[in-house]
């Protein structure tokens, strides 16, 4: 049976199906029995399904010099009054 670092180094390939048989069976058969396993497995389809479901927006274009300017004073007056 598979140990744990196997398991990760192949999850990529478990989630796609894109393994022999008899390694799908091997990992399932690991992951059904080993809880950090079962977790990470679970963290990963749900980031892999929020990604799928995510819809790109347009970024907002760069700040113009001016307000780029007032932002760093603004920054460094924060890190002086903090002694930083």
């Amino acid at each position: 049976m598979p140990e744990c670092k196997e398991i990760f180094d192949t999850l990529s390939m478990y989630l796609d199906r894109d393994l022999s048989p008899e390694s799908l069976e091997a990992i399932e058969a690991h992951v059904s029995d080993c809880k950090p396993c079962v977790e990470f497995v679970a963290s990963l389809r749900r980031s892999i399904e929020l990604c799928r479901r995510h819809e790109p927006v347009e970024l907002p274009g760069p700040l113009d010099p001016e307000a780029r300017d007032r932002l760093r004073a603004a920054y460094d007056a924060y890190r002086a009054a903090r002694g930083g």
